[in-house]
């Protein structure tokens, strides 16, 4: 088997479970997100417990995520990184992820979506065809980096 260097430089494929760095990567994975429960937990321990809508998902460097009045704004830059968790032996596909949002190392927030994904399949399948009508060519896809050093 042939392997090359480029092979270590390939970016991750997760695939329902895994932990993220990634700022875009986060953005994209909290964007399916809509409907949820979400639970604090401070040291270990669940403080409370409740659902909500995630209305916003912004990156600003000095505004809060806040959880308020069953309402969502996340800000990614307030996370560490983004872990997601699979129970394979559930079978309710919707109850089956978590996603837990770190908030350094006492704090994280533990989302688990409360509605089915493709309940809006239209609308998903309409915002695909919309982006992939955007991009006109390979080039609008990849960021091609054309200075020398």
């Amino acid at each position: 088997m042939h392997s090359s260097s480029n092979e270590f430089n390939l970016p991750p494929c997760i695939v329902d479970r895994g932990v993220i760095f990634n700022k875009r990567d986060i953005f994209r994975i909290l964007q399916a997100l809509d409907y949820v429960e979400y639970s604090e937990f401070i040291e270990g321990k669940q403080t409370f417990s409740r659902e909500g809508f995630i209305v916003e998902i912004f990156e600003d460097e000095t505004e809060a995520s806040l959880f308020f009045n069953r309402r969502i704004h996340i800000n990614i830059n307030s996370l560490e990184y983004l872990k997601i968790n699979y129970n394979f032996e559930t079978l309710e596909e919707k109850k089956s992820y978590q996603i837990e949002l770190c908030m350094g190392t006492q704090k994280n927030i533990i989302l688990k979506p409360l509605n089915e994904p493709l309940d809006n399949k239209e609308e998903l399948m309409q915002e695909a065809v919309e982006r992939r009508k955007a991009l006109n060519s390979w080039e609008d896809f990849v960021m091609v980096d054309t200075e020398e050093d």
